[in-house]
């Protein structure tokens, strides 16, 4: 990472996170010459309605203004279309029976974990749906019945062994049916008795509390996925009146992941000071590729330990399409698609 990048990182995601004068100071230290147009990496993308929001609660007057809210009535939009979208499938699974929370982009926007008073803040293209582990293939075929595309029954009933979820076609949009919250989530975790009931569109959903979200998000830093904006997720919760650093402790104890919400929660405490950067070498490429090399390590010795080796280029297939796709130029994106439908099971 090159010091104009550093500073660049930590200015935008200091504005992201503070309010009043702060977001202003943080917004003015970018380099000299910064553009918008030069923001191609989603996360840092992710970020940008959060800024316009905080410099338009702060009374800025900057040209960038009206650009940065544009981007949080798209979002706004976006979050609507999948509420609305997500309303049949969650149905479908609720009329089969089985226990179902909204995780990701809604569950976030809609709960007091600092963006419910914010509309449009949030990002909705992380939505998928969480059901527990032994109705994965009970779900799965559910919603099979009503046209969604995925993978074969027997196909997703050894991935319940090996994944957090699965990739699932719904209505020409791409979704993910997951049966534990994040990577390095034990298996036997009930990670249900830490939902709460929240609104979603016109209905009543169920989601992972706010702290057991943030043990959540804390995972996916761990794997190497979603950095920055992970770290802008979990400062929201930090920063509400439903933190609680006990609760935090005792559902990562009990999901298994106390190594992974110790080292977060220091990193977003870093983040929130004003006088710390040393946050910047956690998330710099560097320390993103040794987050990704260990989810790896662990999921290679699964795969081994398992004798599930045909299982690579399934989980490969998967990583691209959930981690990169999105990131990549139209034209390659979609021969990468074509290339990996077949591991990803699409009609």
């Amino acid at each position: 990472m090159t010091p104009r990048e550093r500073q660049r990182l930590a200015a935008l995601l200091r504005a992201a996170t503070s309010t009043g004068v702060a977001s202003i100071d943080a917004w003015q230290s970018l380099p000299d010459d910064f553009d918008l147009d030069e923001i191609w990496d989603r996360e840092l993308g992710r970020l940008l309605p959060s800024i316009g929001r905080n410099l338009s609660d702060a009374g800025a007057d900057v040209p960038e203004l009206p650009r940065l809210r544009g981007f949080q009535r798209k979002w706004w939009v976006e979050q609507q279309l999948t509420a609305r979208w997500l309303a049949e499938p969650i149905d479908v699974l609720a009329s089969a029976g089985l226990d179902v929370a909204v995780a990701g982009g809604l569950a976030w926007s809609a709960n007091a974990w600092g963006y419910a008073d914010r509309p449009g803040v949030r990002w909705a293209d992380d939505t998928h749906l969480l059901v527990r582990a032994d109705d994965a293939v009970r779900a799965h075929a559910a919603l099979v019945g009503v046209g969604a595309h995925g993978r074969p029954e027997e196909r997703v009933a050894r991935r319940v062994r090996l994944h957090v979820g699965t990739p699932l076609h719904v209505d020409e949009r791409w979704t993910t049916l997951g049966w534990l919250p994040t990577s390095g989530v034990r298996r036997t975790a009930d990670w249900w008795t830490d939902t709460v009931e929240i609104e979603v569109g016109e209905r009543q959903a169920h989601a992972l509390e706010p702290n057991a979200a943030f043990v959540a998000r804390c995972g996916d830093l761990a794997a190497g996925i979603d950095v920055p904006s992970a770290l802008l997720d979990l400062c929201r919760v930090r920063q509400s009146a439903t933190f609680d650093r006990s609760m935090v402790r005792a559902v990562a104890g009990r999901w298994g992941l106390d190594d992974a919400a110790a080292r977060w929660s220091t990193v977003v405490d870093q983040v929130l000071d004003p006088t710390d950067d040393r946050w910047i070498d956690a998330v710099a490429p560097i320390g993103r590729l040794e987050a990704a090399r260990r989810s790896w390590s662990t999921t290679v010795g699964r795969l081994g330990r398992r004798r599930a080796v045909a299982a690579g280029p399934e989980l490969l297939a998967e990583r691209w399409h959930l981690s990169h796709v999105g990131e990549l130029p139209a034209g390659l994106a979609r021969r990468l698609r074509d290339r990996t439908r077949r591991f990803r099971g699409a009609a």
